[in-house]
């Protein structure tokens, strides 16, 4: 499963990017700082899922899901927070998936290997 990472912050990014890395079945094919990068990393690598940092995106959450839709095969969202309140917001926007920042790794690595059965 092709994967990006989007938060504005780099060690978020790398750790993650780290994370999914070091599993077999999951490939890590951008990270990015932006929605207008992950556009472009989107249209060029053509993941299946996008992790996105929910408390640096959650503002263009609506935007980038508008544009999502002029692909073919967009990509799943599962959103990371540290706010475990953040839950239903996510869910309501439409988002595959939800994961506490607080949680241990193999919870993320959970919610992305049962978001993407999910499509």
């Amino acid at each position: 499963m092709r994967i990006v990472v989007a938060s504005e912050e780099e060690s978020t990014r790398s750790a993650i990017g780290m994370l999914i890395a070091a599993q077999p079945d999951l490939k890590l094919v951008g990270d990015v700082g932006d929605v207008a990068d992950l556009l472009l990393v989107i249209k060029t690598k053509q993941p299946h899922l996008v992790v996105l940092d929910w408390d640096d995106l959650a503002g263009r959450i609506e935007t980038l899901q508008q544009l999502l839709e002029l692909f073919d095969d967009p990509p799943l969202i599962v959103a990371l927070s540290v706010h475990e309140e953040a839950r239903a917001a996510v869910f309501d926007s439409g988002v595959a998936g939800f994961a506490f920042k607080g949680a241990p790794p193999s919870e993320l690595l959970k919610t992305i290997r049962a978001s993407h059965r999910v499509r």
